[in-house]
């Protein structure tokens, strides 16, 4: 079960850090992958990096914990 946690009073749900990270690293990782030539050889570029994206989500909020207070 995941939990609301606090910045500054202001209460913030766990699915904004994981949606953020879960960005930043699909922005890495398609920066990478343009450079190796990948997208050569898939047929539709932005439905990849829909996919590349919601598996990076969905291993982000896999393995946030449970209980987040800052």
């Amino acid at each position: 079960m995941s939990h609301d946690f606090r910045i500054g009073g202001i209460l913030i749900s766990t699915v904004v850090p994981a949606l953020i990270a879960g960005l930043i690293v699909s922005v890495l990782l398609s920066l990478l992958l343009t450079r190796i030539g990948f997208y050569k050889l898939v047929w539709h570029r932005p439905l990849v990096d829909l996919a590349i994206f919601i598996m990076l989500f969905g291993l982000f909020m896999l393995f946030l914990p449970d209980h987040w207070a800052i």
